[in-house]
């Protein structure tokens, strides 16, 4: 995903993320779940779509914040 959002290819990328996405849920990484959803936000931010980025960023906040992450 990171690869198709470095060139400006954003469907891509947001297929990429969602595939990540997934598996992490899936497997229970909740790390790695915040850390998707961050990147699917900021596609949704270069593309435009504030509402959904700032959806997406926050879900990866709120996780961040229940594992005590400081980053």
């Amino acid at each position: 995903g990171n690869i198709y959002r470095r060139f400006s290819n954003y469907e891509r990328a947001l297929e990429y993320f969602e595939k990540a996405l997934a598996v992490d849920e899936r497997i229970g990484n909740k790390n790695g779940t915040a850390r998707q959803y961050s990147s699917i936000g900021l596609v949704y931010r270069e593309l435009g779509d504030y509402t959904r980025a700032l959806e997406y960023l926050q879900k990866s906040l709120a996780l961040h914040g229940d594992h005590k992450d400081k980053r």
